[in-house]
């Protein structure tokens, strides 16, 4: 079964990165010319994409919800559940894609197309928050969030 305590831990995570990130207040001209900048957003994308695999693989494991050859298929799992919808885990996955890339520096990081629409990135990653939230709410009652520190 789910545990709660684990996912609104994570959620209060993904929260923080999502929130630093917004108050960070960036233009794209800062990002592509600043490579503090750079490093500073591509840590905290990467740590808040982590988490949604963390939270995806989770319920995908405790519910049983089929084998996820990819971290990108976590999200197709969700959304076949009618836990998140399927154009959000089409954007996860393509997060996924991102976080593979910051991770692994498979290539040179295009930063005007890597962040040209960070806040509907952020939006993205917020959206998943509440889908969760939703998820928890409906399908594992008697527990709410003010009790997540038990």
């Amino acid at each position: 079964m789910v545990n709660k305590n684990i996912i609104y831990r994570y959620l209060e995570s993904l929260e923080h990165s999502i929130r630093k990130l917004k108050n960070m207040d960036l233009t794209m001209e800062m990002i592509t010319g600043d490579e503090d900048i750079q490093d500073l957003v591509d840590r905290r994308m990467q740590k808040a994409i982590e988490t949604c695999i963390d939270i995806a693989a989770h319920i995908v494991a405790t519910e049983k919800l089929g084998p996820a050859e990819t971290s990108s298929a976590l999200f197709q799992l969700l959304a076949k559940q009618n836990i998140i919808p399927r154009q959000l885990a089409k954007q996860l996955g393509k997060a996924v894609g991102l976080r593979n890339i910051l991770v692994h520096e498979y290539t040179q990081i295009d930063y005007q197309l890597a962040y040209n629409d960070l806040d509907k990135k952020l939006a993205d990653l917020s959206l998943f928050v509440q889908h969760i939230q939703k998820y928890l709410t409906a399908n594992f009652p008697g527990q709410n969030a003010g009790d997540k520190n038990l």
